[in-house]
């Protein structure tokens, strides 16, 4: 899967919360488990031909803006996301990804052909990296400002595709074909 966004410029400034209990950004999505690589083995074998079922939530985030000749990305970013993980595979997804995960970034590409943009869901540490990324995002996403820069609206992504990848036991998980469904609180976001 390619890498979203190749910085030619880049901005950073503070996004915040609205200081209540609803967070900015929430990111849901459902998907089974279909491929396993690698020598392994890990604790995270347990997770293959499973259904993992989570939400991510990101508020007061950071946000990072970067463009190249006919793209443009925002990506949002948090030091400690709301994790939370249901069904049958919840203990293992909490104990074995989300303990370690906590920092997480939500990148939006919009590009001038809509058949590029895409939408990542990312987090990484030294032993464990995980990527969630779509290749569909739809019309509704294509929210821009007055600057014609990103703006992360709700919309939901398809054609995904999920790698988790645990360094310390080379062993990588993998997924494809579900979607993400991507919410922003009671605005745009910034």
């Amino acid at each position: 899967m390619r890498r979203l966004g190749v910085a030619l410029v880049m901005l950073a400034e503070c996004g915040g919360g609205d200081g209540g209990t609803e967070p900015q950004v929430t990111v849901s999505t459902k998907f089974q488990i279909t491929d396993v690589r690698g020598t392994g083995p890990s604790p995270l074998d347990q997770l293959a031909n499973q259904t993992i079922d989570i939400t991510v939530t990101l508020d007061a985030v950071g946000v990072a803006r970067n463009e190249t000749a006919t793209c443009k990305r925002l990506g949002l970013y948090v030091t400690e996301a709301g994790r939370a993980a249901r069904g049958a595979t919840a203990t293992i997804v909490q104990d074995q990804i989300f303990e370690k995960l906590v920092g997480w970034e939500a990148d939006l590409e919009l590009c001038d052909d809509p058949a590029l943009s895409t939408f990542a869901l990312q987090s990484d540490v030294n032993e464990l990296n995980l990527i969630f990324g779509c290749a569909t995002v739809p019309a509704s996403a294509n929210v821009r400002d007055a600057d014609g820069l990103p703006v992360m609206s709700s919309f939901t992504a398809s054609a995904c595709e999920a790698t988790i990848l645990d360094v310390v036991n080379n062993r990588d998980l993998g997924a494809s074909g579900f979607t993400m469904q991507v919410v922003t609180g009671p605005a745009h976001v910034p």
